[in-house]
This record gives structure tokens, C-alpha cells and sequence, in this order.
């Protein structure tokens, strides 16, 4: 099950990386005032998200070792997403967030609907929304960065307005799905402490979602992943160590 949540190169993803990257020259350098190692305590933020969704298919001569399987995407749209959470020492906390998915859109042509008991060429806007709890396993490195992974439960919530055209002979079906489920979800991501008590990091999660979003073929499954750039505030941080010690001048 887990080849469906690879982490794969997208743009996106790339994007993320640059950003990151870039807003950390916001850094303290050597030399200036830098945050201490995170303290206890709870964390409150959010940002921007952007949500796709995509099908996964698997191979006919899939190997569990090598992740073998067909992925289309459709065209993803932009939200918000707001993330509370306790981190409880520098390598583990708890968190949940909400995210507003806007409306990522689906299109995929010759699908046979079984319900439908016909073949049609599908395209749907898909209004979403999901609230994740998870537990979250951090690395810190380097002065101020954080690797993350982290695992739990997204409970998601979509309406797709699907428009249906029949492929023998051109006749548009319209439809409203309403589904709502409860999935495992698999995050990993990347922070940086910018300040005392701020924190930016960049998200990515990927969860299943109910094949009747996106009118899928029997032997297909859909999935949503949500990237997103958050700003946290740490509460209780402990005040920033100064620059290099400076060894105290002896009289004689």
C-alpha cells in the first residue's frame, strides 16, 4: 500500500526546496544573536497550501520492490492551512492542522462508471477540505534546521461536481458526489528557525481519498497531496544564546 504514498520529484516539490532555502537567508549568521535548541511547549502557525489529486494504478507486473505504477495528476488549486501542535523535546511532538484545499479540478477521458454500467469521458471541481492529527519525528541539523517525518490520521471531507459525456454518443451526465473518510497520512518536511520563538517550515503529505471523488476506474485509486508553507510561533521559546563566547580578560 505504501507505493502509493512515494514521494516523487514533482515541480512543486522542487519549488518548496527553493523557497526554503531562499527564506533562510533570514538566518542569523555566524556571529549574531541565534535561537537556542526548541524548548518545550506548544506551536501555532499556518500559511499557504496547495492541494492535487491524483490516481494511482498498479502495474500488472508490479513488484513490491519496485513501486511499480501508472499516476496521473489532475490540476491542483491554492488554500490555506492552519497547524497547532506540543512538541515535546527536539526530536518528537504532536500536532493537528486544517486545510482548506480550494477546488483542484480531474479530467480523464473513456472511464467505465459501474455504477453508470457505461464508458465516459469524466472531468470534476473538487471542493476539499481535511484536518490531519499526527505524530511527528524530528532531526535537527545544523544550527537551526529541522528534518521531519510524520504519520497519523487525516479526516477529509469533498464535494465533486462532476460533468460526465458519454463516449458512444455525447451525452453530458451532471452529478454531485458528497464523500467523507477517515485515512492514514504520510508527511515529511523541512524547518528552520528564522527568529526567537518563529519557526518556517515546508510540508508535504499525501492521504488516500474515496475513488468516487474523481470517478475512477475499478482498478484505480485516488489520493490527494497537499504541499504547504507555514509560519509557526513557539510559545514559552527560550531566549536566544548570544555569538561566539568570548573568553573573559585576566588582569594581572
Amino acid at each position: 500500500m505504501f507505493s502509493r504514498f512515494r514521494l516523487a520529484y514533482t515541480p512543486s516539490g522542487t519549488a518548496a526546496a527553493i523557497t526554503l532555502f531562499a527564506l533562510s537567508g533570514f538566518v542569523p549568521a555566524s556571529g549574531q544573536t541565534v535561537p537556542s535548541e526548541p524548548s518545550p511547549g506548544f506551536y501555532l502557525g499556518g500559511g499557504h497550501a496547495h492541494t492535487n489529486v491524483y490516481s494511482w494504478e498498479e502495474d500488472d507486473d508490479y513488484d513490491e520492490w519496485d513501486y511499480g505504477g501508472d499516476t496521473d495528476y489532475g490540476d491542483g488549486d491554492s488554500g490555506f492551512t492552519v497547524t497547532t501542535g506540543y512538541r515535546f523535546s527536539p526530536g518528537f511532538a504532536i500536532e493537528a492542522s486544517y486545510t482548506d484545499s480550494g477546488t483542484p479540478q480531474w479530467d480523464e477521458g473513456a472511464v467505465f462508471i459501474t455504477s453508470l454500467g457505461d464508458t465516459f469521458d469524466v472531468s470534476a471541481d473538487i471542493d476539499m477540505t481535511s484536518t490531519q492529527v499526527s505524530l511527528v519525528g524530528l532531526v535537527p541539523f545544523g544550527d537551526n534546521w529541522d528534518f521531519y517525518v510524520r504519520g497519523g490520521i487525516v479526516f477529509w471531507d469533498a464535494e465533486s461536481k462532476q460533468r460526465l459525456r458519454r463516449v458512444s454518443d455525447s451525452e453530458l451526465i451532471t452529478r454531485t458526489i458528497d464523500e467523507d473518510g477517515e485515512e492514514f497520512v504520510l508527511g515529511i518536511g523541512m524547518g528552520v528557525t528564522v527568529r526567537e520563538s518563529w519557526y518556517l517550515r515546508a510540508d508535504y503529505a499525501v492521504f488516500e481519498i474515496d475513488d468516487e471523488v474523481l470517478a475512477l476506474a475499478f482498478d484505480e485509486d485516488a489520493n490527494a497531496r497537499i504541499l504547504s508553507f507555514q509560519l509557526i510561533y513557539r510559545f514559552g521559546q527560550r531566549g536566544p544564546t548570544s555569538g561566539p563566547l568570548q573568553t573573559p580578560r585576566t588582569e594581572r
